[in-house]
């Protein structure tokens, strides 16, 4: 059985995920909800096998990695115990700054 990682999300991450998610649902619920359960479930797959996600480029470190879903990048960081989201962006945003990724 494979062990699977807790969660510990920055502030802003949560935040940004909760903005996105509200904007979505004035406008169609269902899939706002629909993309807050796809982001939870590959969360939940990253849990258990941290290295699925894809490498963020720009960050030049391969413990920071990224899972995209729909228009939302979810960026988090591979540690021994646990696994830190350290961002959510829309993918049409600009490349991060390393400063976003701290």
């Amino acid at each position: 059985m494979v062990k699977s990682l807790p969660i510990r999300w920055s502030r802003k991450a949560l935040e940004t995920l909760h903005d996105g998610l509200g904007y979505i649902a004035r406008f169609n619920p269902e899939a706002a909800h629909n993309l807050r359960d796809s982001i939870l479930s590959a969360l939940e797959h990253i849990q258990e096998f941290p290295k699925a996600g894809r490498v963020v480029p720009e960050a030049g470190d391969p413990r920071v990695r990224e899972v995209l879903r729909e228009q939302f990048r979810v960026i988090y960081e591979i540690h021994p115990k646990e696994l830190r989201i350290l961002a959510v962006r829309r993918m049409e945003r600009a490349p991060l700054e390393p400063k976003e990724l701290e």
